[in-house]
Order: structure tokens, then sequence, then C-alpha cells
């Protein structure tokens, strides 16, 4: 499961894992999900969650798989301990996740605090003010890491949960 902004083969580590799965007869599939790419923005991990169980359940019904590892990579990392947060203990399914690699996790909250400096209180401030008025899920401003581009579309609702202490990506701070 990738990070923000990543969609397929966002990591040279991938196709070598693959290789070395097959020769063990296990299968690799990387998901994307609707907050893959430039739409991260506009996701939320609970959302991830909800379609990694229906990729889960499909590979389950469809061919049979019953035991699964999640491998997240960084803030795929938070994607996968809410799934198990979420899913992992359900039974009686016909299928589980034995086991979850969290590969690079990260905090995103710190990551923001420490590359905006102290505009990241502005965008906070208008976020807070948006999802108080019940618009959460309306864009917010358009995200860019770096000056310059064109930026990813930002809900409230998702910079909330990203730079908010407590916010629902907020999973590997230093200071919880």
């Amino acid at each position: 499961v990738g990070g923000l902004s990543c969609g397929l083969l966002f990591a040279e580590y991938l196709a070598p894992l693959q290789t070395e799965l097959a020769r063990a007869g296990t299968f690799l599939c990387q998901p994307l999900l609707s907050s893959s790419h430039d739409s991260w923005g506009m996701g939320s991990v609970s959302r991830d969650a909800v379609e990694l169980d229906l990729l889960l359940e499909h590979l389950h019904m469809a061919y049979g798989f019953a035991d699964f590892v999640l491998l997240g990579h960084s803030t795929g990392c938070q994607d996968a301990v809410m799934y198990m947060r979420t899913y992992g203990a359900l039974r009686d399914r016909g299928f589980r996740v034995t086991k979850v690699v969290l590969q690079g996790p990260v905090s995103d909250r710190e990551y923001l605090r420490w590359s905006m400096g102290p505009a990241i209180e502005d965008k906070i401030a208008l976020c807070e003010r948006m999802d108080g008025q019940g618009r959460g899920d309306e864009i917010a401003f358009m995200f860019r890491w770096e000056e310059g581009g064109d930026g990813v579309p930002m809900t409230s609702r998702r910079f909330l949960s990203l730079a908010s202490v407590g916010g629902e990506d907020d999973m590997f701070s230093s200071t919880q």
C-alpha cells in the first residue's frame, strides 16, 4: 500500500520483491486506491481501509486467497494500521491478514510542521473553520509540497487529519 502520491511501482523494491515472492509461490498485488496519485488530498485512511477490505474480499472470493500480508509504505503504513484497527479482529470471513509490514512509517504532521513552518497555522485555521461549517469534504486549497506546480486538491478534513495532533493520520509522531 503506497503513501501519499504513490501509484503503481512507486518504489524500486517492488519489482525485485515480486520476483522473490513469485519464487516462493506467493503473489504480489499492488492496490490503486481512490486516494492514489494526486487524489490523496481528498481521501482518508478510513476510506482506504474500506477499499483494502473490498480488495481482499474480492481476491478471496474470486481466487480463493485466504491469508494476506499488508505492506505499507510511508503513509501507506497508516492505511495498514487503520485496516487492522477496523477489520483485523473480524472472524469467520474466510480470509485474514496474517502479517503487517510497516516500511518507512512517517509522521505527516511533523513533516508538514517542519516543511511549512508558521504558515501551517493559517491552513489549519482555515480548515477548522470550514470543517466547523460542515464543509469538511470541500476543497480548502491546492496543496504544494514545494512552490510551483499545479498542486493537489486538499479538503479541509484531510488536511486536519494530516496536520493536527490526534488527526486520523497522526499515528507515528514522536510527540504522542
